[in-house]
């Protein structure tokens, strides 16, 4: 298969998703060495950030697009749904708690201790994003010809 995203070939490589799994495991155990741009004791290290800025936590490493894989930007987002049929006195409610929440200096503190970046944003910031990552991603699986499921 070929992506049309980042012109590169993606494959399954036997016995990569445990070594992925081992390595993923030693750097969340290990936590990230600051601006040296090695994980733990620097038996790994990091090549590129997939996200389209750098991490505070590695200054020193390029982003993927700054390494030279153009158009890639892909980071994990979590989001906070309600059923379409909630009123939207509860949703905007919510949607205040939640960015309370956030601001707190502790949640923040622990948020920069585990590399995440919060972005709170209203419910209708939220629904834009998710119908352009759902456009965007449509065209990555078709032109893959990843097969539905």
């Amino acid at each position: 298969m070929r992506s049309s995203l980042a012109g590169f070939v993606i494959g399954v490589l036997p016995g990569a998703g445990a070594t992925i799994a081992s390595a993923m495991t030693y750097m969340s155990e290990k936590r990230m060495a600051g601006s040296s741009g090695k994980f733990g004791d620097g038996d790994l290290r990091a090549l590129a950030v997939t996200a389209g800025k750098r991490q505070p936590q590695l200054p020193d490493v390029p982003t993927a697009q700054e390494a030279g894989v153009k158009g890639y930007d892909v980071a994990s987002w979590n989001a906070l749904a309600a059923p379409a049929k909630t009123p939207r006195a509860v949703v905007e409610r919510v949607n205040q708690e939640l960015r309370k929440a956030l601001a707190a200096p502790e949640v923040q503190k622990r948020f920069q201790e585990l590399g995440v970046d919060p972005r709170p944003s209203s419910p209708g910031e939220l629904r834009d994003f998710f119908v352009s990552e759902s456009a965007r991603w449509t065209k990555v699986v078709e032109a893959a010809k990843i097969p539905k499921q």
